[in-house]
């Protein structure tokens, strides 16, 4: 863990950049202000870091993990900041929005298996997270297969404990869902969730209900977990 000498240093697996203008990033930034902690991230998504949010943040995206494929010297990942690095222009985020609400799961297959097939741990990405020299990882489990698998591989990477934080259900069998492909990706899903749950130091969720039914379902005593408020 951290020497007496210098702080805390907690490396964040998200789906977004810390970014008050992102759920997950906003509901960080908030878990970690006035911590006196040190924080790094490396996130899956398209936006940009707020400023000062963290010492350092490396983006990985199903685009850069493309591009990678078809010529191994572009980089699958990259470091970037509030002032750099690749945002998406009006259509990309119209595109984006469209497909979340319609919610293909063939989509949600294809995206998989582009991160299946990227190199998703990249010298890069070792580089930056060796640079950093995390005490502990702080990650978010999401409705993707993929975002687990990542933090599992940093956590092997790193040595060093993690804990998770989950804001929904992504693991309960108890869907009326009637596709087939649903149900192949929520039982992969579920798997990796299981994996990685069991590998953690710590478990939070966001309401007492969803602590009750993940207990049950994982033999685990998770904590819980939200938002505080700034009165000042």
């Amino acid at each position: 863990m951290a020497q007496p000498d210098r702080k805390l240093r907690v490396l964040t697996v998200t789906s977004n950049a810390l970014s008050g203008a992102t759920g997950i990033g906003s509901t960080f930034l908030n878990f970690f202000g006035g911590c006196g902690v040190e924080l790094a991230s490396v996130y899956t998504g398209y936006g940009l870091p707020q400023a000062g949010a963290c010492r350092g943040s490396f983006r990985i995206t199903e685009k850069s993990l493309i591009k990678n494929l078809k010529n191994r010297s572009f980089p699958s990942g990259e470091r970037v900041d509030e002032r750099s690095g690749y945002a998406l222009d009006e259509r990309e985020s119209r595109s984006f929005d469209a497909a979340r609400k319609a919610r293909p799961q063939v989509l949600f297959l294809a995206r998989e298996l582009i991160w299946r097939a990227g190199r998703v741990v990249s010298p890069e990405l070792k580089s930056f997270v060796r640079e950093f020299a995390p005490d502990l990882i702080f990650a978010q489990i999401n409705d993707t297969e993929y975002l687990s698998r990542l933090t599992l591989a940093l956590a092997d990477l790193t040595g060093r404990p993690v804990c998770l934080f989950i804001g929904d259900d992504f693991c309960s069998l108890r869907r009326r869902e009637i596709s087939p492909l649903f149900w192949i990706l929520r039982l992969r899903k579920r798997r990796v969730h299981k994996k990685l749950i069991k590998r953690a130091a710590k478990v939070y969720m966001m309401t007492d209900i969803a602590k009750r039914e993940y207990d049950a379902a994982f033999g685990i005593d998770c904590g819980t977990a939200a938002k505080s408020l700034d009165f000042s």
